[in-house]
Protein backbone atom coordinates (compact mmCIF):
# COMPACT_ATOMS: atom_id res chain seq x y z
CA UNK A 1 0.00 0.00 0.00
CA UNK A 2 3.04 2.51 0.87
CA UNK A 3 4.52 1.49 -2.51
CA UNK A 4 1.47 2.10 -3.79
CA UNK A 5 0.76 5.65 -2.61
CA UNK A 6 4.85 6.70 -3.28
CA UNK A 7 4.28 5.99 -6.98
CA UNK A 8 1.17 7.64 -6.78
CA UNK A 9 2.23 10.84 -5.53
CA UNK A 10 5.43 10.40 -7.91
CA UNK A 11 3.69 10.42 -10.94
CA UNK A 12 1.15 13.17 -9.68
CA UNK A 13 4.61 15.10 -9.34
CA UNK A 14 5.86 13.97 -12.67
CA UNK A 15 2.43 15.78 -14.15
CA UNK A 16 2.82 19.12 -11.94
CA UNK A 17 6.48 19.07 -13.52
CA UNK A 18 5.26 18.51 -16.90
CA UNK A 19 2.58 20.66 -16.62
CA UNK A 20 4.78 23.50 -15.48
CA UNK A 21 7.22 22.57 -18.87
CA UNK A 22 4.05 23.40 -21.07
CA UNK A 23 3.22 26.50 -18.79
CA UNK A 24 7.00 27.66 -19.12
CA UNK A 25 7.07 26.92 -22.76
CA UNK A 26 4.23 28.85 -23.20
CA UNK A 27 5.29 31.64 -21.91
CA UNK A 28 8.66 31.93 -22.97
CA UNK A 29 7.18 31.86 -26.56
CA UNK A 30 5.22 34.58 -25.53
CA UNK A 31 7.52 36.57 -24.30
CA UNK A 32 10.12 35.69 -27.69
CA UNK A 33 12.71 34.66 -24.47
CA UNK A 34 13.69 31.96 -22.43
CA UNK A 35 11.32 32.32 -18.97
CA UNK A 36 11.60 29.59 -16.56
CA UNK A 37 9.63 29.81 -13.06
CA UNK A 38 11.49 29.03 -10.39
CA UNK A 39 10.35 26.76 -7.43
CA UNK A 40 10.13 29.70 -5.19
CA UNK A 41 8.12 32.01 -7.04
CA UNK A 42 5.50 28.80 -7.89
CA UNK A 43 5.29 27.40 -3.54
CA UNK A 44 4.91 31.50 -2.78
CA UNK A 45 1.81 31.62 -5.17
CA UNK A 46 0.54 28.37 -4.19
CA UNK A 47 0.94 28.82 -0.25
CA UNK A 48 2.10 32.30 0.06
CA UNK A 49 2.33 32.20 4.31
CA UNK A 50 4.24 28.68 4.01
CA UNK A 51 7.54 30.23 2.88
CA UNK A 52 7.65 33.17 5.34
CA UNK A 53 6.58 30.35 8.06
CA UNK A 54 9.77 28.12 6.76
CA UNK A 55 12.16 31.17 6.55
CA UNK A 56 11.10 32.04 10.39
CA UNK A 57 11.88 28.20 11.41
CA UNK A 58 15.19 27.75 8.91
CA UNK A 59 16.59 31.33 11.00
CA UNK A 60 15.22 30.34 14.48
CA UNK A 61 16.88 26.28 14.13
CA UNK A 62 20.06 27.19 11.85
CA UNK A 63 20.40 30.88 11.78
CA UNK A 64 20.13 32.84 8.60
CA UNK A 65 23.15 31.77 6.62
CA UNK A 66 21.19 28.42 5.96
CA UNK A 67 18.64 30.24 4.41
CA UNK A 68 20.35 32.52 2.29
CA UNK A 69 23.06 29.89 1.17
CA UNK A 70 21.21 26.97 0.90
CA UNK A 71 17.32 27.53 0.60
CA UNK A 72 17.32 30.19 -1.21
CA UNK A 73 19.25 28.14 -4.40
CA UNK A 74 17.37 25.68 -3.54
CA UNK A 75 13.72 27.57 -4.44
CA UNK A 76 15.87 29.40 -7.67
CA UNK A 77 15.58 25.81 -8.82
CA UNK A 78 13.21 25.08 -12.47
CA UNK A 79 10.30 24.63 -11.02
CA UNK A 80 9.58 21.83 -13.87
CA UNK A 81 13.25 20.13 -12.56
CA UNK A 82 12.47 20.28 -8.88
CA UNK A 83 8.93 18.81 -9.13
CA UNK A 84 9.68 16.08 -12.16
CA UNK A 85 12.95 15.00 -9.80
CA UNK A 86 10.97 14.84 -6.97
CA UNK A 87 8.53 12.62 -8.86
CA UNK A 88 11.02 10.48 -10.25
CA UNK A 89 12.22 9.89 -6.68
CA UNK A 90 9.07 9.19 -5.65
CA UNK A 91 9.10 6.78 -8.71
CA UNK A 92 11.89 4.95 -7.70
CA UNK A 93 11.10 4.41 -3.85
CA UNK A 94 7.85 3.08 -4.74
CA UNK A 95 9.13 0.24 -7.20
CA UNK A 96 8.71 -3.30 -6.58
CA UNK A 97 12.09 -5.19 -5.38
CA UNK A 98 14.26 -6.81 -7.66
CA UNK A 99 13.33 -10.95 -7.51
CA UNK A 100 16.18 -12.81 -6.22
CA UNK A 101 17.07 -15.62 -8.73
CA UNK A 102 19.08 -18.55 -7.81
CA UNK A 103 17.97 -18.25 -3.97
CA UNK A 104 15.53 -20.66 -2.76
CA UNK A 105 14.25 -20.19 1.43
CA UNK A 106 14.78 -23.00 3.88
CA UNK A 107 11.68 -25.10 3.97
Amino acid sequence: MIRFAARFLGYCLIAVGFASLVIDGTVSIAAGALRLSALGSVLGQAAPDYLAELHAASDRVFGPAVWTDVAARLLAVPAFAAFTLMGLVFVLLGRRPRPSIGFQPLQ
